[in-house]
């Protein structure tokens, strides 16, 4: 399914950033999302990747979101399964997520959360028409609006927490005697990678953990083999 340049598919929305996705159209993408949902408690929750172009991919979406009358949960670069626990274990019906999974760097993507899972593909189709209308004009949010309506928030303790209370973690630590290398490849795991596996007594090598001073990736991102040279010689 498709719509403009964009690439609608079950698991979200993704498109070439700059081009086929960037801050307006993030935006418009989600005014589209927030009209699909009249429930009374309008939060949602909004996180990242590491794409230098989530930045003002994120802000398109935090005020269209905004403008449709959501409060929005931003948690910032954090990994997916944490923005999904943290959804859960808050109890906020709908999220966003932005994140080009294991594309190459130019590319960048929305995953939409409902309350359930992520959208229906028949939403998916309903956001893909909405976005040929030119109603947006008339959604606004001024920076006061957006002030007021996002609060930040760092789950990743909890989220640990919540992970440690379903292994024997004092028995671990004991007999732990693992060294790791760990390649983060500059993603959003590089937020709780680290910290999860020294809690378990790991000794940890981290390698390959931020973007370069040009904003660019230190590998490429799609794990295989030719791409994990680095790990590969430790």
């Amino acid at each position: 399914m498709e719509g403009s340049n964009l690439i609608f598919t079950f698991s979200g929305i993704r498109g070439i950033s700059g081009k086929d996705l960037n801050f307006e159209i993030a935006r418009n993408i989600a005014i589209s999302f927030g009209n699909l949902f009249d429930s009374e408690n309008r939060e949602v929750i909004v996180g990242r990747d590491t794409r230098p172009s989530g930045r003002s991919i994120e802000k398109g979406i935090v005020e269209g979101l905004v403008a449709t009358g959501f409060k929005v949960v931003n948690v910032g670069i954090c990994p997916t399964p944490i923005i999904i626990h943290t959804k859960n274990l808050l109890n906020i019906p709908t999220g966003i997520i932005i994140t080009g999974s294991h594309n190459s760097p130019e590319w960048n993507g929305l995953k939409l959360l409902s309350s359930i899972s992520y959208l229906h593909n028949s939403d998916l189709e309903e956001i893909s028409l909405s976005l040929k209308s030119d109603n947006f004009r008339n959604y606004n949010a001024d920076n006061k609006a957006i002030k007021s309506n996002v609060r930040f928030i760092n789950p990743i303790p909890d989220y640990i927490k919540a992970l440690y209370n379903h292994i024997n973690i004092k028995k671990i630590k004991k007999e732990n005697n693992l060294r790791v290398v760990l390649d983060t490849g500059a993603g959003a795991g590089k937020c709780a990678t680290h910290q999860i596996l020294a809690g378990l007594g790991c000794e940890v090598k981290v390698i390959n953990n931020d973007l370069l001073v040009n904003d660019t990736f230190p590998r490429e991102i799609e794990p295989i083999s030719k791409n994990l040279k680095d790990i590969i010689m430790e």
